[in-house]
């Protein structure tokens, strides 16, 4: 008969799926999987220390620590971690040091995690106050310079200006272009912030090198060029060199002599040239010569000053409202006196500010270019004492004039038109001759690319071919970026004057930072640098505070949120120094870990220590 107790049932398994998931956590869990994360990501750190000494930290940033690959690769070490300790739930005391081992990986973890995506690196580079002989021959000391922005390096940024717009109001265009150069047909499309502005980056060369070369062309002439020989008494030649006029006006100094090329605009020059004031007519403040609609016409400064003058009958008056004897050191590369004038012109309501600067009549500080009216302002200090000045006319014609001093005055003489081996004399039997004469000259610009080599170190700058667009306007312009020169370039779209920059991502850090002092130390011998370190000024404003630190090799400065250390020095002058800022928001949860970590290796080492000690004095009992 059948039995009529109780039946038995066997146990329910988790099913497919349920075995699925076990199976995975498992395998998660498992000391093999852990073994081989950790062999694979070794392997893999000395691999990227490896390409960073070849190929810089850009590189490898770029291909592998922001990798999505190893973020999955660090991402599966932690679930690992993770797993590892729960399974072995409940842990009990002697599971103690494990567990918070392991949870102190996981809080380290954690914080590289935290740090990556919120945490900022960067630099800032400020240079030292400069020592100076003042305009009334006291020593001054200029302040040294002021940063309160940092640059992100792996971040590149546009800055586009239209019209009159300021820092503030300009539209600024931020991306990564990579630590390579971009394959053939990539662009990249910004689009704008506004409808009427826009811009596309076209081409991208990580490291680029610009070569120029000049070549005739009438139709679009930029410059021109002669070269010339300075022959001294014995019939030698002293000096044989190239004077250009990519800038309007070049100098060359030979000692006491001084040689200059003037490429004017307009025809009137000539005469303003070879017939200038007298020294007398010149006065303390000196004369401004207007050349408009082909006349020209001189105004005695000392008598016009803060005057507002019409020119003849053509409808223009001029406002000179402002006289300065001197500029202040570091403000323009051309110093000596300047004027600055309010240009009425005939139809125009509002007036157009423009500075004329007696050393260089062709230094555009406003864009005066696009005045229809030139200038040229004749001083007393600038007249050269002894040397020869070249013009040339808008038709090519090349004329001299030769200056000398008589008594406590400089005085021309004017040699009138020259010609290629015409010789003129100068003072105590110095000749100077003319040996070629290129009155219509392009600059050609061509971009080629770098090709780094392995370890290479200093390596010029990237470049990138950006087409600008404004109001429907187009026009394409090659930049290299935060290279003097070259990383800035003003254009004209339609009826807008636009500029463009091309420079690395900023981020406001909330304070100012002032260079005071910068020192540098050798190591014995004078060979190679042994320290340096930045005396600077932190200044906060909004919370009063205004006090000096000094940043060295081994002792940064942390304030706020920004840790500042002491990177590098140089540049363009060896009073220029780098600090690189750093802000790291999982500093805390790493350093966390780190204590954890320690101590829960410390427990597992006592805990393992007491069971040993337990397992010497346990014997068996007697039988």
């Amino acid at each position: 008969m059948a039995s009529t107790g109780s039946q038995q049932h066997p146990p329910i398994g988790p099913g497919p799926v349920g075995s699925f998931f076990l199976g995975l956590y498992r395998f998660l869990a498992s000391l093999r999987l852990a073994v081989f994360l950790l062999v694979v990501l070794a392997a893999i750190l000395a691999v990227a220390t490896v390409l960073e000494s070849g190929w810089g930290a850009e590189f490898v940033l770029w291909y592998i620590y922001r990798s999505a690959w190893f973020i999955g690769l660090e991402t599966l070490l932690a679930a690992n971690i993770l797993a590892a300790t729960l399974i072995r739930y409940p842990w009990g005391w002697r599971r103690l040091g494990f567990v918070v081992t392991h949870a102190g990986l996981l809080t380290l973890m954690a914080g590289a995690i935290q740090t990556f995506f919120m945490g900022i690196e960067g630099n800032i580079e400020i240079e030292e106050g400069k020592t100076f002989m003042g305009i009334d021959g006291n020593i001054e000391i200029e302040e040294g310079e002021t940063g309160n922005l940092m640059n992100i390096n792996t971040d590149s940024q546009f800055t586009l200006l239209v019209g009159g717009q300021t820092e503030e109001e300009a539209t600024k265009f931020s991306f990564q272009p990579g630590p390579v150069d971009w394959k053939k047909g990539r662009t990249h499309n910004f689009g704008g912030s506004k409808k009427d502005v826009g811009l596309e980056v076209l081409k991208f060369y990580r490291h680029a090198r610009f070569v120029e070369d000049w070549v005739e062309d009438k139709k679009d002439p930029q410059a021109s060029a002669v070269r010339f020989a300075l022959w001294n008494p014995s019939g030698q030649v002293a000096v044989s060199d190239w004077l250009d006029t990519r800038n309007g006006t070049e100098r060359h100094q030979a000692g006491p002599l001084q040689f200059r090329f003037i490429r004017a605009p307009v025809a009137s020059m000539r005469d303003d040239f070879l017939s200038p004031p007298s020294y007398d007519a010149m006065g303390e403040k000196g004369v401004l010569s207007v050349h408009f609609n082909g006349k020209m016409e001189r105004l005695s400064v000392d008598e016009n000053l803060d005057k507002t003058v019409a020119i003849g009958d053509s409808g223009l008056k001029l406002e000179l409202t402002e006289y300065a004897a001197d500029l202040p050191h570091g403000h323009t590369s051309v110093g000596g006196p300047q004027l600055v004038l309010q240009v009425h012109l005939p139809g125009k309501d509002e007036p157009t500010a423009h500075r004329v600067f007696a050393a260089d009549p062709f230094f555009d500080v406003d864009r005066g270019s696009r005045l229809p009216v030139k200038f040229s302002y004749h001083h007393r200090a600038a007249l050269a004492a002894m040397g020869v000045e070249l013009l040339q006319t808008p038709e090519g014609e090349l004329f001299a004039r030769v200056g000398a001093r008589v008594d406590d005055r400089v005085e021309y003489r004017s040699q009138g038109r020259v010609d290629v081996g015409d010789r003129i004399e100068i003072v105590a039997g110095f000749i100077f001759e003319v040996l070629e004469h290129l009155p219509y000259l392009h600059l050609n610009t061509d971009l080629e690319k770098v090709k780094p080599k392995w370890g290479e170190k200093f390596l010029p700058e990237a470049a990138a071919l950006v087409e600008v667009t404004v109001d429907g306007k187009h026009q394409e312009v090659w930049l290299q970026r935060n290279t003097p020169g070259r990383n800035y370039q003003s254009l004209r779209l339609g009826d807008k004057d636009v500029s463009i920059r091309f420079g690395y991502r900023t981020r406001p850090m909330g304070f100012d930072v002032t260079l005071l002092d910068f020192e540098r130390k050798l190591n014995p011998g004078g060979v190679g640098t042994a320290s340096f370190s930045s005396k600077i000024q932190l200044t906060d404003e909004d919370a009063k505070v205004d006090r000096e630190h000094t940043i060295s090799m081994n002792r940064p400065l942390t304030y706020g949120k920004y840790t500042l250390y002491q990177h590098s020095f140089g540049g363009a002058t060896e009073n220029r120094s780098t600090l690189a800022v750093a802000y790291d928001p999982g500093r805390a949860l790493k350093y966390s870990g780190s204590v954890m970590m320690c101590v829960g290796i410390f427990i597992m080492c006592y805990m393992r220590k007491r069971r040993v000690k337990k397992d010497k004095g346990w014997a068996p009992p007697a039988s």
